[in-house]
């Protein structure tokens, strides 16, 4: 299916998130938390993970059109539905609206962001391929696509380029604890001869994993 006319619409929304919490590598440089979001509803609001935001002590976001990051606070945050949202200075980003359409098994979806410390804006698509309901009896979506860390806060699309979900996690089994453990490192943690190698990792993590993404649902955002 092609999507490129709606990815050109939403892309300039979509922005790169940085957490940092004043941790700093063995060079002495300032390390950071990769992950995604997207101006929702309001202009000046952006939403992602409340696990993306967990233990900042300063916040930032990049945008595909601007190379310079952009101040951000924590404007709210709903543990139970892992939802975070953020509050930026820049109006210029036109905010992405909610879809209207009724969210089925085997629906095509599409979902962008920055995954695996790219920083660079991807755009994957896939179907959901399940709706089901965690212990606290919130539902969320299983995405077949190609998930990848970094993905986390970003959107998911229906074919009209409407917001149906906020990508979550990348659904991994639990007992992985060593893929687990690398995959939560913060970039810049691990270096040698300049080359950081917890991306490295990361990048070669994520290429020999094949699980779905956990989704959750764009109505439990409250903007």
């Amino acid at each position: 299916m092609d999507y490129s006319n709606q990815i050109k619409k939403v892309k300039p929304s979509v922005a790169l998130v940085l957490k940092f919490t004043g941790e700093k590598n063995t060079l002495g440089q300032e390390v950071f938390y990769p992950a995604s979001g997207f101006v929702y509803k309001n202009k000046g609001y952006l939403v992602t993970c409340n696990h993306v935001v967990v233990g900042a002590t300063k916040m930032q976001i990049k945008f595909p059109d601007n190379p310079l990051a952009i101040e951000a606070t924590i404007e709210s945050q709903d543990v139970i539905h892992d939802i975070a949202v953020l509050k930026f200075n820049d109006d210029t980003k036109q905010p992405l609206l909610p879809s209207s359409s009724r969210v089925d098994e085997g629906m095509p979806v599409f979902f962008c962001g920055y995954p695996i410390s790219l920083n660079v804006f991807t755009t994957h698509q896939g179907i959901v391929s399940g709706i089901v309901t965690d212990p606290l009896g919130n539902k969320l979506y299983l995405v077949d696509g190609s998930n990848n860390a970094g993905n986390s806060g970003g959107p998911i699309f229906d074919k009209n380029g409407k917001v149906v979900g906020i990508m979550k996690a990348k659904y991994r089994d639990d007992n992985d604890l060593v893929l687990n453990s690398v995959s939560q490192l913060p970039t810049g943690t691990l270096s040698l001869h300049g080359k950081d190698l917890v991306t490295i990792y990361q990048r070669l993590i994520n290429n020999i994993q094949l699980g779905m993404g956990l989704a959750t649902p764009i109505q439990y955002v409250n903007i």
